[in-house]
C-alpha cells in the first residue's frame, strides 16, 4: 500500500483513512495484533466479524443469501484460471498504488 504513519511515544500509531475505508475498519472495532516475520499483522478480531455478519449460518441460508448462479457450468480449470486472473488483477492495482 506504500503508506507511511509514525509510533507515538505510548506506542500508538494512526491507520490512514483510506486504508480503514479500505478494509471496512471502524472506530471501536476491536483489531488483533499478530508478530510476524520483520513486523506486525493487524486484523479485526474474528469475534467483531462474527458480531457484525451476525455469527456463522447454515448452508440452507448461505443458498438463499447468495445469488443463484445462471451462467453456463465451468470446469474446474476454468475456475482455477479465473481464481489466478484474480490475483494477478489485484496484484496489479496493488503495484499501481505503491
Amino acid at each position: 500500500m506504500g503508506v507511511q504513519t509514525k509510533l507515538s511515544a505510548k506506542g500508538q500509531c494512526v491507520i490512514p483513512a483510506e486504508v480503514r475505508e479500505r478494509l471496512g475498519w471502524r472506530e471501536g472495532d476491536v483489531l488483533e495484533v499478530t508478530h510476524v516475520a520483520g513486523g506486525i499483522a493487524l486484523r479485526r478480531s474474528d469475534d467483531e466479524v462474527r458480531a457484525k455478519l451476525g455469527g456463522p449460518i447454515s448452508w440452507d441460508e448461505f443458498r438463499q443469501r447468495a445469488p443463484k448462479y445462471s451462467g453456463p457450468r465451468k470446469t474446474l480449470d476454468e475456475i482455477e484460471r479465473g481464481i489466478q486472473q484474480g490475483y494477478a488483477e489485484r496484484a496489479a492495482r496493488a503495484s499501481k498504488r505503491a
